[in-house]
């Protein structure tokens, strides 16, 4: 079995927990959207922390060879196809 059929298999059990009694197949599809979106968010924030070091360097070399240094990080708002999310 390769990684993409286990995965898949642990998404359609995520997808029947959170399904009620009335099973259709439009719930079925929104439940698929819910845990699909949740996947995304969590492998995006996965992705984000393994590439970005936790500690910024205290000064960096912009193109024209001048300085800048570091100030505070901020909460941004990121718009990604799996939803809005703050960061």
């Amino acid at each position: 079995m390769n990684n993409i059929t286990e995965i898949t298999e642990m998404m359609a059990e995520l997808v029947k927990s959170h399904l009620d009694e009335d099973v259709t197949l439009t719930a079925i599809e929104q439940a698929t959207r819910v845990v699909m979106q949740e996947v995304g968010r969590q492998t995006v924030e996965m992705t984000l922390k393994t590439m970005n070091s936790p500690y910024p360097e205290p000064v960096i070399t912009c193109g024209c060879d001048a300085e800048a240094d570091y100030v505070r990080q901020r909460t941004a708002y990121l718009h990604a196809y799996s939803g809005e999310n703050d960061h």
